[in-house]
């Protein structure tokens, strides 16, 4: 079975690729932040792997499962509203794609798109 990974999976548009790679038969391992927003993710899915981005183990998980293609729809996004100095937005957007590049790589893809935006995140 091909694997593809899709951060953001829990999104709008992440759930509607997801859904859609799965009825053509493909595993998906969806990465989320938080592991119980996955309510647009089909349920009781064979295909479908759910992996939450803060797991210490995804990286090991990644190395030993290669992967078709990698989609990045996840955003970046700012909890704490005192980080909104341009500074701290340039570090935490590099910190995320620094996090996700060293992801494409050990998972093998040879296809990777992002479309993620910028929302608001806390480091």
């Amino acid at each position: 079975m091909k694997t593809v990974y899709i951060s953001g999976a829990d999104g709008m548009i992440g759930s509607a690729l997801s859904v859609r790679f799965l009825q053509e038969g493909f595993r998906v391992v969806a990465l989320v932040r938080d592991s119980l927003n996955i309510s647009r993710l089909p349920k009781d899915n064979y295909g479908l792997l759910v992996k939450n981005f803060n797991d210490l183990s995804l990286n090991k998980f990644i190395s030993k499962n290669p992967g078709e293609a990698f989609f990045h729809l996840a955003s970046p996004y700012f909890k704490n509203e005192s980080q909104e100095s341009l500074l701290a937005y340039v570090e935490c957007h590099l910190q995320n794609a620094v996090l996700v590049t060293n992801m494409r790589i050990q998972s093998g893809v040879r296809f990777f798109l992002t479309t993620s935006s910028i929302y608001r995140y806390d480091c």
